[in-house]
Parts: C-alpha cells; sequence; structure tokens
C-alpha cells in the first residue's frame, strides 16, 4: 500500500506583510477620518476636505491591502511518499 503525505507552509513576503498592515491600518483611518468628519459637522463652519481625504485613503489602503495579501505568499509543500516500509520525499530529488 502507498502512502503519501503532504505538508504544505504559507508565509508572506515583505509585500504581504505591507498588505496586511494595510488591510488592518485602512479601516482605522477610515474610522478616524469619521469621527474627524462628525466633529467638524458640529463646528459652526465644517472644514469637510481634510476629513474626507482621510476616509479615501483608509478606503484605498484597505483595498490595496486586499490585494497585496493575496498576491504576496510563497508556498512550499513537502510530499512524502512510503510504499512498503522505505518512505522517499520527493522534494529531496
Amino acid at each position: 500500500m502507498t502512502k503519501v503525505q503532504i505538508q504544505s507552509q504559507q508565509e508572506f513576503t515583505y509585500e504581504g506583510r505591507v498588505g496586511a498592515f494595510l488591510f488592518v491600518c485602512g479601516p482605522i483611518a477610515g474610522g478616524l477620518g469619521y469621527a474627524w468628519l462628525m466633529n467638524e459637522f458640529s463646528s459652526g463652519y465644517p472644514q469637510i476636505s481634510g476629513p474626507l481625504l482621510v476616509q479615501a485613503a483608509g478606503g484605498i489602503a484597505f483595498l490595496l491591502g486586499c490585494v497585496m495579501m493575496l498576491v504576496g505568499r510563497t508556498y512550499r509543500h513537502d510530499v512524502t511518499v512510503q510504499s512498503g516500509d522505505h518512505p522517499t520525499r520527493l522534494g529531496d530529488r
């Protein structure tokens, strides 16, 4: 009987780590921009361009982070095939 064992590992590259940072920090920046916008609306003469730019930057950072996390990955697979009494690792050939 042949037994096949596959072990897979995934790691982020530099681009993937930057994407994860943007994925987390983008919504935080958007929330801060929204709080700033609400504070501006409560004042007499609101200046809304700054808060809207922060919200837009947060949204773009989130979307860019999603793409960078998908692209910035590396995969490693170790395959071991055991037939009879002696295992053979295909990655060692």
